[in-house]
């Protein structure tokens, strides 16, 4: 195996572009886990972006992993689906028993949820924690948002 940096972080991307079109993924540093079908997930974060603003290298990405380290987890404490997978709350529920759905650039009726609901607000619906928020890159320009947002995930995840 060619030990040079540059090829190791092609084929890094090259692994992450494929496995990233898999319905669902899990990625902590590069290594990506397919979920086991006969398991339920019980990663306490789902979040539900595009596969773009998922990539760590972008700004989207990295404002991400900001948030997620505010709140004490990381990308190998969530479970990342893919927004274009067209999957419903029932589906999610059914494959994971998480704490919060952080979903951005979609909205409850993309997952076949008939909820009033307020950007970047906690909803609570049965049992779970559910947030919808426009796309990150889109926040990246709305400090409002973000504000209401870090609120949000701090009544979720209370500071120790």
């Amino acid at each position: 195996m060619n030990d040079n940096p540059e090829s190791l972080k092609q084929i890094g991307e090259e692994a992450w572009n494929y496995l990233f079109n898999e319905r669902l993924y899990q990625a902590a540093d590069w290594q990506i886990q397919e979920p086991l079908d006969s398991v339920k997930s019980t990663q306490k974060v789902l979040i539900v972006l595009s596969r773009e603003e998922a990539e760590p290298s972008s700004e989207s990405g990295q404002m991400l992993d900001k948030m997620l380290a505010a709140i004490d987890l990381d990308r190998s404490g969530c479970r990342l689906i893919d927004a274009a997978t067209g999957m419903s709350y029932r589906q999610l529920a059914a494959e994971s028993d998480f704490e919060l759905l952080l979903v951005f650039g979609s909205t409850p009726a993309d997952f076949q949820l008939h909820v009033l609901y307020k950007p970047c607000q906690q909803l609570l619906f049965q049992g779970h924690s559910l947030i919808f928020c426009p796309a990150l890159s889109h926040m990246l320009k709305d400090s409002a948002s973000k504000r209401v947002l870090w609120d949000a995930l701090k009544a979720v995840f209370p500071p120790s």
